[in-house]
């Protein structure tokens, strides 16, 4: 697994990260995201993961308003992207594929509540992963300081 620059934000209350997994001789790339509520939909990441052949985009869209549900809506019908059905059936937390994608989700389920405000979602899925061992992280945005006390 490997990190990739992730897309510009534009809105410093969101955020995003995008990494890759080798697969089926090609790549599939992994965009977590998340949308404050009083933002915008972050775009540039939508956008940035039409340009792989497998592509998900995971995480808190909090679509809690017109105007956020018709960009998704138009990003969809534009890039060919499909929204997976969750259990939850809330707009908040969402999965988007790549057409590419589709038969190789196996399931999607809702784990145990870990008492946060969200239900987490975990997706299976059915591919052959050639792994590698070298991992990078980036905390650009996170306070080490905190994180390592």
């Amino acid at each position: 697994m490997r990190k990739r620059n992730a897309p510009r934000i534009n809105d410093p209350l969101n955020d995003s990260i995008n990494f890759i997994i080798p697969i089926e001789n090609d790549e599939l790339h992994i965009f977590l995201i998340y949308n404050h509520p009083t933002s915008y939909l972050e775009e540039t990441t939508l956008n940035m993961s039409v340009n792989y052949k497998y592509s998900l985009i995971i995480g808190d869209f909090n679509i809690n308003n017109s105007k956020k549900r018709r960009n998704l809506n138009n990003f969809l019908h534009r890039s060919s992207f499909s929204m997976a059905e969750t259990p939850t059936n809330t707009m908040p937390d969402l999965i988007l594929f790549s057409p590419n994608m589709k038969n190789f989700i196996e399931n999607i389920d809702v784990i145990p509540d870990l008492r946060s405000e969200h239900l987490s979602i975990i997706l299976s899925l059915n591919v052959d992963i050639t792994m590698k061992l070298d991992k990078f992280y980036c905390f650009c945005k996170a306070n080490m300081e905190n994180i390592n006390k």
